[in-house]
């Protein structure tokens, strides 16, 4: 059988503390500057909606409307089905540990956290790939505004292969399958009003 841990909480005797004003100290220029209304989350989510209406259905950019699918991946048909049999997979390989130790009489919360990730490390790498491939198209974009400046909107799609291959990461050479092209636009930064 196998031992539990005891497991401990310590805090830092160095503690830094900042203050926060109170929502009731705002003026309501202020919170409205500051946080999305129930108006703003609406015009997001149609926006969005669009967005995906328009990617599902294989319609172009018309009107030369420019839109950008990160981060709505997950939201397509496609995207969706995929999250659900990853988060599907992940509770049953989790409850089939429990359920192995449940039998063995035995509590092993490594086990349980082992099967978790063995089943997610697939998504995880994924996470990575599309982070690194964020990265490279932030950095391009930001080094490209500072050299020639950024006009309105910028197509970006990023390869890794123009380097030799030898030296990619795992990531990379799975970037190298799935080229994935986003449209930037730039926007004004968001003003606070004092």
């Amino acid at each position: 059988m196998t031992t539990v841990s005891k497991k401990s909480v310590t805090f830092s005797s160095n503690v830094t503390g900042i203050q926060i004003m109170n929502i009731d100290d705002y003026t309501p220029r202020e919170i409205s500057a500051s946080w999305y209304n129930q108006e703003d989350m609406d015009r997001i989510t149609n926006r969005c909606f669009k967005v995906l209406t328009r990617m599902e259905s294989g319609a172009s950019n018309n009107k030369g409307k420019k839109c950008c699918m990160r981060g709505l991946e997950g939201h397509t048909t496609t995207g969706a089905i995929s999250k659900n049999k990853n988060r599907a997979s992940a509770y049953a390989a989790v409850l089939m540990e429990q359920s192995k130790q449940w039998m063995r009489n035995e509590v092993d919360e490594q086990a349980i956290a082992d099967a978790y990730r063995s089943t997610t490390s697939s998504c995880q790498l994924w996470a990575q790939v599309v982070g690194k491939h964020d990265e490279h198209t932030a950095e391009y974009i930001y080094y490209m505004e500072e050299e020639d400046g950024l006009n309105e909107t910028t197509n970006v799609t990023f390869s890794h292969k123009s380097k030799n291959c030898n030296a990619l990461s795992v990531e990379e050479r799975i970037m190298d399958q799935v080229e994935r092209p986003i449209r930037f636009q730039q926007q004004a930064p968001l003003a606070i009003a004092a």
